[in-house]
């Protein structure tokens, strides 16, 4: 999908630096307020968004990242969808992210659409922090709707443990 500011496209082994990079960037800036330590979110993120992980994952049949690009093929959002592990007609969206300078411009929305298009089998699913209400508010205007809960137990390096709850959210 393309238009005059943006593409949308499938991530390929080219992009897993830029996309790591954008990753690492995005998830500071959104979570870095919910983490008592910058450290254990460095952490986190450190090990989700390793490129020796990422082009493994890029490889698999199953995992799809689409990348959101601008005029100078600069990474500007990213989505990573994934077979859902409970339910095989559902497709679960691990990560969806717009980078802050492109946010209120429809492009979000634009975006979820053709990853839902292109992805979707009967049903997408999601969670999402309970605390998020913006996100939460967001995914209702685009049709979904809160179907389950569920704990993220995250445990760091220094012995600290981290409950995060989630809403599931199906569409």
């Amino acid at each position: 999908m393309s238009s005059e500011h943006f593409t949308i496209r499938i991530a390929q082994k080219a992009d897993v630096k830029n996309l790591c990079q954008f990753a690492k960037d995005i998830f500071l800036a959104t979570y870095l307020p919910d983490f008592e330590k910058r450290s254990h979110l460095e952490e986190l993120i450190n090990s989700w968004f390793l490129e020796v992980r990422i082009e493994a994952e890029i490889q698999q049949p199953n995992i799809q990242y689409f990348l959101l690009v601008d005029d100078q093929d600069t990474i500007i959002g990213f989505a990573k969808t994934n077979p859902d592990e409970k339910e095989t007609d559902s497709i679960f969206l691990s990560k969806f992210y717009i980078g802050e300078g492109h946010q209120g411009k429809g492009l979000g929305k634009r975006f979820l659409n053709y990853v839902i298009k292109k992805a979707c089998t009967k049903q997408m699913k999601l969670d999402v922090k309970q605390c998020n209400t913006k996100a939460i508010h967001w995914y209702r205007r685009q049709g979904f709707k809160i179907t389950g809960e569920t704990n993220y137990d995250l445990q760091f390096s220094d012995e600290t443990e981290l409950r995060v709850p989630h809403y599931i959210m199906t569409k």
